[in-house]
């Protein structure tokens, strides 16, 4: 009997997904506002959206690259974007941040010394009519 492709596929994300919780108790990342997330913004903050792409094409933060976290998300994909020593600003579209903060907690891991999540993620940008593409 083989084991269906997709079941593995979902197994093997479960798991990357859960790590990094596990790894909360440790360090815990800096949730800001959006007016904060504005002011990093202007200091030329990278910022991540960590959304699928389907949810990241229909709109996002203006200058914002898609990492997703549950396909393309890696150390080797956010080096190719930011410096350790850079602010990060990672989002997504759920108000509990899960995978928003699990994308900072990987990036801390990672040696990335100023990591931040937006309260309210990609809705309360776009709600605030701030930048968005």
């Amino acid at each position: 009997m083989h084991t269906p492709i997709s079941f593995i596929a979902a197994a093997t994300l479960s798991f990357c997904l859960a790590a990094p919780t596990a790894l909360a108790e440790t360090f815990e990342p800096r949730v800001i506002s959006f007016t904060e997330a504005v002011d990093l913004f202007d200091e030329d903050a990278q910022f991540i959206d960590v959304r699928p792409e389907y949810l990241a094409t229909n709109g996002s933060v203006e200058g914002a690259n898609n990492l997703p976290l549950d396909s393309s998300f890696s150390q080797a994909a956010l080096a190719h974007l930011a410096k350790t020593d850079q602010p990060v600003v990672f989002f997504c579209d759920y108000q509990s941040r899960k995978f928003s903060v699990d994308a900072a907690i990987l990036a801390a891991n990672w040696g990335y010394k100023e990591v931040y999540v937006i309260s309210g993620g990609y809705p309360a940008w776009e709600q605030a009519n701030l930048p968005f593409e």
